[in-house]
């Protein structure tokens, strides 16, 4: 997998040292007079600006502003913490949302903003480019159209006085304080010494560039945009500076750039691509993939996914069934011509992936797609897998177990990948038996016992099949780690079940069904820089939204443990007998998501919140516990199994 520690916002401690370093410290802090209960306080001056960064990881949005205009000390801190990952949003509604929901959420998960406050931190920065040298992460979660209209409202060389009146206002709202030189003494401007009451050396003299000329570039090492085509972003290079990206995730509706050069990325680790399913975008792919080739923007590129924006779901499982989708006018999938634009190039050297995530049609041409990817990508080096993909096998013939199977994508592909760690598999709108024998060939016969990480996602023609795939991971996955099962053909079933044993309380329901509403909700606009987001829901770093948290907290005892019970009773019965087959077949598995519930087992290094008393350390050896993630903390579901 990629270093972290090489994108994002981590390398600002380095910024921080390497700003401290240059700064003259004054030695005599205190008066002669101070007291001493203020002199056994000075400790906090003598924390090294690591430290106080690592703290300020785990606050909010809000008390980090708070700390900016509290102390001088705290101030640049907590700045460079709320600078360093902005995220855009214009949707005004989802923005009360997520902050309404995620308040027993423990960590920074960056500075969430709306597109006007985003038009004012683009004055600050005019105004003060050294806040741009903070700023390593951007997620806009906006349109092209928005952002179009705010480059055309935004001037930014008169940008000076919008920005000091905005800020001399008590009254706004301080969700991201637009620091500029204009600021009010009230008001933090740069960071001081913290050794010292007053510092000449402000934060813009420090970083400015060496030969003296103001960079007004925000240097991104990371930039998200989903629904903004690249182009924008090379027509402005004097606001977004990309020369050190190393995640992109971007559209790429629109390529119509004069000098091929601005698509060097050499620092390039990530790369997420958002497509329609047209013949303009299977020339965008085909001629950006050829690009990055010829000028080594893949040589470092470990992880690739393809994202297709799908206007309408239903009218295009239609389109498929009736064999009249885009990509049937075309000799390949639009999203393989990225692929194969690598192919002509006449490179000998494959990518050397560790990660790669499809969503995109294939229709009847697995086999072609197969081929393809094995001439660009070393398949035998591939770590993490995430498929979604839209398959036609069989169209209008009945189907036949003996030769469907052989020429299914999925199985096709995890035969070429002997390092394969993590699966993701999703529904393919393809024949529901050709999709379970699939999974059935890959997890028994391709990958034994190879994986740690597993999501299927699946639905099935009768509980016999379903019954089937269970059994299959449970005997030939004996490895597993993290495990997420969904079979979407029982999801009505397992709702009714679930609200009569929480005795048909609908405002309990309504909990479990907002839940899982918000949980979208914060993954669209708070998680769009992860890759292989399918796997998130076993992340225990994933946030558990407010609603979730209340109904496990108020159902935890009148009816879903049973409700849990039951279902890996019934849904697992090999796993959970009368020999009760869980940990024997798993020993491994420590983190399971069954209906949306994030579930862990028996980890006594975090802290429970519910039935603390019953857990006994001594017992581990004899006894598996599950409990319910809750945001760093656990909450026992009254389950134990015995090893």
């Amino acid at each position: 997998m990629v270093d972290d520690n090489n994108v994002g916002y981590n390398s600002d401690t380095d910024l921080i040292l390497n700003i401290n370093s240059k700064i003259s410290f004054n030695n005599n802090v205190f008066d002669s007079n101070v007291t001493t209960t203020e002199t056994n306080h000075s400790s906090i001056y003598k924390l090294p600006s690591d430290i106080l960064l690592q703290i300020c990881s785990y606050l909010q949005q809000y008390d980090l502003v708070n700390l900016c205009l509290s102390s001088k000390i705290w101030s640049f801190p907590a700045t460079s913490t709320l600078y360093s990952k902005i995220i855009v949003n214009d949707d005004s509604n989802a923005l009360k949302t997520i902050r309404k929901v995620i308040t027993k959420y423990t960590s920074n998960f960056g500075t969430l903003i709306s597109i006007t406050k985003f038009q004012r931190l683009l004055y600050s920065i005019n105004n003060n480019p050294s806040l741009g040298r903070l700023l390593k992460s951007l997620i806009l979660n906006v349109n092209d159209e928005t952002m179009n209209l705010l480059i055309l409202t935004t001037n930014l060389s008169a940008g000076s006085n919008i920005v000091s009146n905005n800020i001399g206002n008590d009254n706004c709202d301080y969700s991201i304080i637009p620091l500029s030189p204009n600021t009010p003494c009230s008001r933090p401007q740069s960071p001081l010494s913290p050794t010292s009451k007053k510092s000449s050396t402000s934060l813009s003299s420090v970083v400015s560039s060496g030969s003296g000329v103001k960079d007004y570039a925000i240097k991104l090492n990371s930039l998200i945009a989903p629904n903004i085509p690249i182009t924008y972003f090379l027509n402005n290079l004097n606001q977004f500076n990309l020369s050190s990206i190393t995640m992109l995730s971007i559209s790429i509706k629109d390529l119509s750039i004069s000098d091929p050069t601005l698509l060097h990325f050499q620092n390039l680790q990530k790369l997420k691509l958002y497509y329609d399913d047209n013949e303009q975008n299977s020339a965008n792919l085909s001629k950006l993939g050829e690009t990055l080739m010829l000028n080594g923007s893949l040589s470092n590129l470990r992880e690739l996914e393809f994202v297709e924006q799908v206007i309408n779901d239903r009218i295009t499982m239609l389109n498929i069934i009736n064999d009249l989708t885009n990509s049937n006018f075309l000799n390949l999938p639009t999203w393989l011509y990225f692929f194969q634009s690598l192919s002509t190039t006449h490179s000998s050297s494959k990518l050397l992936l560790d990660s790669l995530a499809i969503e995109g049609f294939i229709g009847n041409k697995s086999i072609e797609c197969v081929d393809m990817l094995s001439q660009s990508i070393d398949l035998s080096y591939l770590a993490n897998l995430q498929l979604k993909m839209k398959e036609s096998t069989h169209t209008n013939t009945f189907h036949n177990e003996f030769t469907t199977t052989s020429k299914q994508f999925l199985n096709l592909l995890t035969q070429k990948t002997s390092s394969l760690v993590s699966l993701a598999i999703n529904p393919t709108f393809d024949c529901l038996n050709c999709q379970h024998q699939s999974i059935i060939q890959t997890i028994q016969y391709n990958l034994p016992n190879q994986l740690k990480n597993l999501s299927v996602v699946f639905e099935s023609p009768s509980v016999t099949i379903s019954q089937n795939i269970n059994d299959t991971i449970c005997k030939y996955q004996q490895n597993l780690e993290r495990l997420l099962v969904n079979d979407k053909s029982t999801e009505i079933t397992d709702r009714s079940l679930l609200f009569k044993c929480i005795n048909s309380n609908q405002n309990l329901l309504n909990l479990y069904d907002h839940g899982l509403i918000y949980e979208k909700l914060i993954k669209n606009s708070l998680f769009n820089d992860v890759w292989l987001q399918d796997f998130l829901k076993l992340d225990e770093e994933f946030i558990i939204n407010d609603q979730m948290i209340s109904f496990i907290n108020k159902s935890s005892g009148k009816g879903l443990n049973e409700y849990l019970w039951y279902f890996l009773h019934f849904a697992f019965s090999p796993i959970v007998s009368s020999k009760i087959k869980l940990i024997g077949n798993l020993p491994n598995l420590k983190n399971l998501n069954v209906l949306g519930l994030s579930l862990v087992i028996n980890d006594s290094n975090k802290k429970l919140i519910n039935n603390y008393n019953n857990f006994h350390p001594y017992n581990q050896k004899a006894l598996q516990e599950i409990y319910y993630v809750a945001n760093g903390k656990y909450i026992s579901s009254g389950l134990t199994f015995k090893k």
